[in-house]
């Protein structure tokens, strides 16, 4: 029997037109599967998939594209079928060509099918490029327009992609480690807009943070095989010193010493994010952090726009940590605090794993010069790790046992490493049946400048 419109439309039996439709509707998923070189086994899995689950009958009228499968198969199928036609094309990015292998699977994971209809834009030269795009099937017409330098005139450059290309790898550039500030995303120098239909993966801007945050050493691995230049791209381009070059330069250039001085608006911000970036480098390499969490944050600031949008704020433990995901400011905190917790007398003996237990109830503090953590007489509710600054802490001595009326007072300068509250371990040992409240100050704990600390507070404490 054939299966052509006019024939189904002629079959007055409901139930075998229905029959029809459906073996018209596997035709075309098996058409799609062939055009598309699946193997074996995945179309088997595909089609399979979709019989046992009455996918084809219940969406008799859809278009098999990308999307309609997509949309119908389970996580593990769809990302084989991802990764099916979209590595291959991965590979083909000049950009993307030292990653290594493992990274081209984790690129498949933020990727999304869409479908453009015929004549449909997809960017238009001037708009913020926020997306790559991997062509599986249309035609998708790229019209560059370039002014030609010292005229003007301009020149149109018109180019047609088809499956197999890929357009918006500038996005790429963008989330490269040796653009020290990167900004918005880019401005698309070409309208792109389909001939026909297309079928395309998406690699979007918001996807590409995520990618980087997740993956930043190998990330910044494929750029440093990229170049030709021996000198690590991320040592250069994190580095207080770079920062400092360019600025000199940049100052040198205008004539001026001052930020103020600066007149064009949009120069005055890029300088602006420059100070803030080495403001934040320079705290980083004051609290000794690694090349490689170093690079996480700064990518993860950088690629999410957080030093831009935070212009004024000061840099210290609280910004960082207001602007860190859980992962990257777990490890910050790991780095900075478990040398200091291995001092505490009381906690030498912890299991090692439990040190990392203790960073997971610390919190970040800020304390502003003079200003009191806590009083004699007062609840002692935490311990306090230093990380910078200086606290003082008075502690008074009751001499009456010795036969006179007289008190001592002990006076001690706590610096960056130093620890305060540790009586609060002891109040909370296992050995003591009932704690009751927390222990009482006996002195006093005042700021001498702004203090960046760590707390562990006694209801945290007890609940480890």
């Amino acid at each position: 029997m054939k299966f052509g419109t006019t024939e189904l439309e002629e079959i007055e039996d409901e139930e075998l037109k229905q029959k029809v439709k459906i073996m018209i509707k596997e035709k075309d998923i098996l058409a799609w599967v062939s055009r598309n070189v699946l193997d074996e086994d995945l179309k088997s899995k595909i089609m399979t998939h979709l019989k046992l689950n009455n996918v084809i009958q219940e969406n008799l009228d859809a278009k098999v594209d990308v999307e309609y499968l997509h949309s119908h198969l389970p996580f593990g199928i769809a990302i084989s079928l991802t990764k099916h036609l979209c590595i291959s094309m991965l590979k083909n990015v000049p950009m993307l060509e030292n990653m290594p292998e493992d990274m081209f699977s984790n690129i498949c994971y933020k990727l999304e099918p869409v479908i453009y209809t015929e004549s449909s834009n997809i960017v238009q030269a001037g708009e913020q490029l926020d997306l790559m795009l991997i062509i599986t099937e249309g035609t998708i017409i790229c019209t560059d327009v370039t002014s030609n330098t010292g005229t003007t005139d301009s020149s149109v450059v018109t180019k047609y992609l088809k499956k197999g290309d890929f357009c918006g790898e500038e996005i790429l550039s963008w989330a490269s480690p040796n653009i020290l500030f990167s900004g918005a995303a880019p401005i698309s120098t070409r309208d792109v807009k389909c001939q026909t239909k297309v079928e395309a993966f998406v690699l979007k801007v918001d996807k590409l943070r995520s990618l980087v945050s997740e993956h930043s050493s190998k990330w910044i691995s494929n750029f440093n095989n990229s170049c030709d230049n021996s000198e690590h791209l991320e040592e250069s381009a994190l580095q207080p010193d770079k920062i400092d070059q360019i600025l000199n330069e940049t100052y040198k250039k205008l004539g001026t010493t001052k930020l103020e001085d600066i007149e064009d608006e949009g120069l005055r911000q890029t300088v602006k994010i420059m100070i803030k970036e080495k403001d934040i480098l320079e705290w980083v390499s004051r609290n000794g952090v690694h090349e490689d969490l170093k690079t996480k944050i700064m990518m993860h600031l950088k690629l999410n726009n957080v030093i831009q949008e935070n212009l004024d704020a000061e840099v210290d433990v609280e910004y960082l940590y207001s602007h860190l995901p859980f992962g990257i400011a777990s490890s910050l905190t790991k780095h900075l605090c478990i040398s200091m917790l291995k001092k505490v007398p009381m906690l030498q003996s912890m299991p090692e794993d439990m040190f990392s237990n203790i960073c997971y109830k610390l919190e970040p503090m800020i304390y502003f010069e003079n200003s009191n953590v806590v009083q004699a007489g007062e609840s002692l509710d935490l311990m306090l790790i230093i990380i910078e600054g200086t606290i003082i802490c008075t502690k008074y001595l009751d001499r009456g046992n010795t036969g006179t009326t007289d008190s001592g007072v002990i006076t001690k300068y706590l610096n960056k490493g130093d620890f305060y509250g540790e009586e609060l371990l002891s109040w909370a040992s296992p050995n003591i049946l009932f704690s009751g409240p927390a222990p009482l100050s006996t002195g006093e704990v005042k700021c001498q400048t702004k203090v960046e600390a760590f707390v562990l507070k006694a209801d945290k404490w007890v609940e480890n």
